[in-house]
């Protein structure tokens, strides 16, 4: 990754610095490759492609691995195949760790959780699955429980109708899900425990667990909104926004408008920053948006962003010859010191980001600038 050409317009208080090496390293998905990197985007390991299966890191932090759903297909050359595969970062290895069969895949949700007390720790997830029956082939999601070293993992059917996960908390042993009348909370056992139908929120674009433990959740979905799961009263923040994150210590909202800017909410008042924007940017899009990852200490966070402008104006054949927009996008990503009010970014689009170690004093997020 090289020094990125996009121009910011920052947040007061705010500063971009070069890219600096005392932050903590992390993985990502780069041009579908899982690497390691550090904080000044220096390639630590490259560990190849991943397959192109939509598919989150889970990253055990006490034996430095990182879990990612890996597939590929050979058309027939014997090549194919479909498995949860551990990246160790220490040696640089990689093995799988369950293979499923090729009807199989894993997608949109994988967890970690730590075992307690010596115990190994479990992968959570989500599992489609193809079947064909007499009505032709139809895709079924369950729930997922898998124990390294297990031959098997143990799946949870999930009520009916509810589609893409959204959210996990620990704590509560909960799940948000996007379904076809709207937003449901779930249980680890598949059960719909309350439900948000689309009159009050529309289908979701991202949630968060409140940190601290209180039954709420803020959503995206026609603007943000935070759900109180217990009461069921939902209130609306902003009137547009996706992929909002909850600082650690309840205090803000973060969320993106575009690929291309990052705000957030203090949750005290209700005022509302633009932390960064790309300059000049006139045609937004949400193509590219990603939700802003924190570092496990909180003071460090990433986010790519992109940069949209117009090209030009051509026919398109395949609509007649009508004359359509074409455009050129930009991407970098954006490492933000949370202590420092400095950020600094690099050329390329890191996605599915999971910071590595980090265990320094906690610094809220929104206690600093």
């Amino acid at each position: 990754m090289v020094m990125s050409q996009l121009k910011l317009e920052l947040a007061e208080g705010w500063a971009e610095v070069a890219p600096r090496s005392d932050a903590p390293e992390f993985v990502a998905e780069v041009d579908g490759r899982l690497v390691h990197l550090g904080s000044d985007f220096s390639c630590r390991r490259d560990f190849g492609p991943v397959g192109p299966v939509e598919c989150p890191l889970a990253i055990d932090q006490l034996n430095l691995r990182v879990f990612r759903y890996v597939s590929k297909a050979g058309f027939g050359s014997g090549q194919d195949y479909s498995h949860i595969r551990a990246f160790d970062l220490r040696t640089g290895k990689s093995f799988p760790v369950i293979e499923l069969p090729l009807n199989q895949w894993v997608l949109w949700m994988l967890e970690w959780i730590g075992g307690s007390e010596g115990k190994v720790g479990q992968l959570i997830g989500l599992v489609a699955s193809d079947r064909t029956n007499a009505r032709g082939v139809t895709i079924e999601h369950q729930l997922f429980a898998l124990t390294p070293g297990e031959p098997a993992i143990r799946r949870r059917p999930l009520c009916r109708d509810a589609y893409r996960p959204l959210a996990f908390s620990r704590r509560r042993r909960e799940l948000v899900f996007s379904g076809a009348e709207g937003t449901y909370l779930l249980g680890l056992n598949g059960e719909r425990k309350q439900s948000l139908f689309k009159g009050r929120c529309t289908t979701a674009e991202g949630a968060s667990f409140d940190p601290l433990g209180a039954a709420r959740v803020v959503l995206a979905g026609g603007g943000i909104h935070i759900w109180d799961t217990e009461s069921g009263r939902c209130n609306q923040l902003a009137a547009k926004g996706r992929h909002p994150v909850w600082s650690s210590d309840g205090h803000r909202i973060y969320f993106r408008e575009s690929s291309s800017d990052l705000h957030y909410i203090d949750l005290s008042n209700g005022e509302r920053t633009c932390l960064l924007s790309v300059a000049g940017q006139q045609a937004r899009e949400l193509w590219f948006a990603q939700p802003i990852c924190f570092s496990p200490c909180s003071r460090y966070a990433a986010a790519p962003v992109s940069s949209r402008r117009l090209r030009g104006v051509q026919q398109n054949a395949s609509s007649g010859g009508e004359r359509e927009r074409v455009y050129r996008y930009a991407h970098a990503t954006v490492i933000m010191d949370f202590e420092k009010c400095e950020l600094w970014l690099c050329e390329g689009m890191a996605s599915r980001i999971e910071w590595l170690g980090g265990a320094r004093k906690k610094v809220p997020a929104s206690a600093v600038c």
